[in-house]
């Protein structure tokens, strides 16, 4: 494998790049400019698929203080398990969209502004490093399709729009909660002229709670603490003509124990970015952006003995790099007043590894393992968006992808002497995948509208999923350096109202076909010796990753909101999916079972009330039904209600207090279930107070 180390030399090489450029803006005495355009705004026909927003107003009312949790308000948000970033193992944070199949790796893209935060190596996301007080809006887009997305789009995409450029000012916010969890972050920003720039920084530290109910734990599970901080800065710069130039840079590192002393996590990230983004009155719009990833991750796993009063390691990842790079970029044409024409590109070049020792049977591991591999990925594509008449919006777009797995590699050797015991000889692949999308929206009557779409999408399976198994307690989940990409078909058709009256309904109805979808595929049960990883203890499965050759979803959303006069508004949401696998060659059993981790219904209601006096007030309730834990649909998890609710107080123009209380009636909330009846649990209750202050 070819691994080439950007880390801070990589960071600093940008900024001193385009350090010419900005220094003399700052230098000398300018004309106040409003710097803006960041990205380019959505076409017109992006409104053909299905779309659902957060502002700034959705965010700050949320109790939590995790974006993943104020995301889970967008029924069908989920990650790998029903636990959040406070306590989720990091390689569980990918993200799905619709239930369609959570996995570690996750089916979705998730971008800060218009760049991807997907991990390089596993495509999962480190919610930690996110602050939401720093996030202006996000846009959720539903659906897999050509676009300027590509691979890792396949359930859709989030798109996060920061707030971090503004006036010169300070702003700070301080939060602490039960089970010891303190948060403190800041932010400066410098405004003026046509150059504004900021530097953000957030510490993160909690006790954390048990992951086992009281009845079931031991004297050696401990609590899953944890500890996050993060650190960016950025400058903006207006070059004049509609032309803007932005530059970011970022370092976070986390550390967790993951419920028992000997397992534990950390991992070391620096991130750095630049965009160009020309938004002229006139001609080619145009947007072009670069970036680069390091990580340094590491990770190891314990199984519990003797009625849980003993421990042993039975994995140490102990180094696992990984580094990509990327480009994008996109010219659009108005051709006319109601035709506009798209074509844009985007390229990946991702490396990652894993060196592990494992077999461990009591006296200290005595085999080695490294393996990994190295992955490009480049796409084109076309779009058209076309106002076909009065109120009518055409959207087709085609895109063309080439992806290449190569460098690939597992060596396993011996401790002890160094032999060579496993050289497996990975062949290079490659292919070249086209997808397409079209879509629809027709005004029916003022405030009335509908919606068709129909699309496909394509995911290349992440190297993680290539090259690294793991172990959680007895189940035993190897890596597959065969897989091949996962492919979606869909349609979509949707009902839009919006009245005047502060009244909005949708109603939509999608069927996904996902082919080839990686699983972790049951392939023996313990107690056993089973090629080719070896004893499986009782109550444990041996599984690997392997695609299903195909899953079938059907779904109903339903959203709503009201906003009465008064400063209150009250939404409701709900998701219904029957998501299951209609064809597997490697495991026939599994067809006509439910896909693992689909629950058929999940929901929200939620209430702001923000009248003109100092108080405001925010809750939520959820709800989620019952949803299988494995492909055999062997151990369900009991579906849940939780609520939340939030209360704030304005002190003058500039400061704010408030208390914020998650999971109010302290509902068991079960994330995972192991073959031996051990319950992993979700969030408890948790209550938190907190100040901002604005200078």
């Amino acid at each position: 494998m070819t691994r080439t180390s950007f880390r801070l030399p990589a960071v600093l090489a940008l900024l001193l790049a385009v350090t010419p450029v900005l220094y003399p803006a700052v230098a000398r005495d300018i004309e106040e400019v409003t710097v803006t355009g960041r990205r380019l705004p959505p076409l017109a026909g992006d409104n053909s698929y299905a779309v659902m927003t957060l502002d700034s107003g959705d965010i700050g009312a949320a109790a939590s203080s995790r974006l993943d949790e104020i995301l889970r308000d967008v029924p069908g948000f989920g990650l790998f398990r029903r636990a959040s970033s406070l306590s989720a193992h990091p390689t569980t944070q990918g993200v799905t969209l619709r239930s369609l199949g959570p996995n570690g790796a996750g089916r979705t893209l998730v971008l800060l502004d218009g760049i991807p935060l997907n991990d390089p190596f596993g495509g999962w996301v480190y919610w930690s490093a996110l602050s939401p007080e720093n996030i202006e809006s996000i846009r959720v887009t539903k659906g897999g399709g050509a676009g300027r997305w590509g691979s890792q789009a396949l359930a859709g995409v989030i798109e996060l729009t920061s707030s971090s450029f503004g006036e010169t000012g300070v702003s700070v916010e301080a939060r602490y909660g039960n089970h010891e969890t303190a948060q403190i972050s800041g932010r400066v920003t410098i405004g003026g002229g046509d150059t504004r720039g900021f530097v953000e920084a957030s510490h993160f530290r909690s006790d954390g709670y048990f992951l086992l109910p009281a009845d079931q734990r031991g004297s050696i599970d401990v609590p899953a603490a944890s500890e996050a901080r993060h650190v960016s800065a950025g400058l903006r710069r207006d070059l004049g003509g509609g032309t803007t130039l932005t530059v970011r840079a970022g370092y976070f590192r986390e550390q967790r124990t993951n419920g028992l002393s000997l397992s534990t996590s950390r991992t070391e990230a620096f991130d750095a970015s630049f965009s160009l983004v020309h938004d002229g009155v006139s001609g080619a719009d145009w947007q072009f952006a670069a970036w680069v990833k390091d990580r340094d991750f590491a990770n190891s796993f314990a199984a519990a003995r003797d009625e849980r009063s003993t421990e042993r390691m039975v994995l140490d990842q102990f180094d696992v790099p990984a580094t990509g790079w990327g480009a994008s970029g996109l010219v659009r044409i108005n051709m006319s007043a109601a035709a506009t024409f798209e074509a844009g590109f985007d390229l990946r070049r991702l490396s990652g590894e894993t060196n592990e020792h494992f077999r461990n049977l009591g006296a200290g591991f005595t085999r080695g393992r490294r393996a990994g591999g190295d992955q490009l990925i480049a796409g084109g594509y076309l779009e058209l968006s076309y106002q076909a008449g009065p109120g009518t919006v055409l959207s087709a777009g085609v895109r063309l992808d080439a992806w290449r797995a190569f460098a690939g590699q597992r060596l396993e050797s011996d401790l002890a002497d160094g032999a060579i015991l496993r050289d497996d000889a990975i062949p290079d692949r490659d292919g070249v995948v086209p997808t397409g999308r079209l879509g629809l929206r027709h005004e029916l009557t003022p405030g009335l509208a509908v919606r068709l779409a129909a699309y496909s999408g394509f995911r290349l399976p992440t190297i993680n999923e290539f090259y690294r198994p793991f172990r959680v307690r007895n189940d035993i989940t190897e890596a597959n350096p065969a897989l091949l990409p996962e492919r979606l078909y869909g349609l979509d058709i949707g009902l839009e109202y919006a009245a005047s009256a502060g009244v909005k309904l949708e109603l939509g109805y999608f069927r996904n076909w996902l082919h080839q979808g990686v699983g972790n595929v049951t392939l023996a049960l313990g107690p056993g010796f089973f090629p080719p990883t070896g004893f499986v203890p009782a109550g444990g499965s041996l599984r690997q990753r392997t695609n299903i050759d195909r899953i079938v979803a059907d779904g109903i959303e339903i959203s709503a909101a009201l906003e009465p006069a008064g400063g209150l508004r009250l939404s409701a949401s709900y998701l219904y999916v029957n998501a299951r696998v209609t064809a597997s060659t490697v495991a026939p059993a599994l067809a006509g079972l439910r896909l693992a981790g689909s629950p058929r219904h999940q929901g929200s209601l939620g209430l702001r009330y923000n009248p003109a006096g100092p108080w405001s007030l925010s809750g939520s309730l959820r709800f989620a039904g019952k949803q299988f834990d494995d492909d055999l649909n062997s151990r369900l998890l009991d579906g849940f209600i939780t609520a939340s609710l939030r209360g704030s107080y304005r002190l003058g123009e500039r400061a704010e207090i408030y208390a914020a209380g998650e999971n109010l009636f302290a509902t068991e909330i079960q994330s995972a279930l192991s073959g031996t009846g051990l319950v992993t649990l979700g969030q408890p209750r948790l209550w938190s107070l907190g100040i901002r202050v604005t200078l």
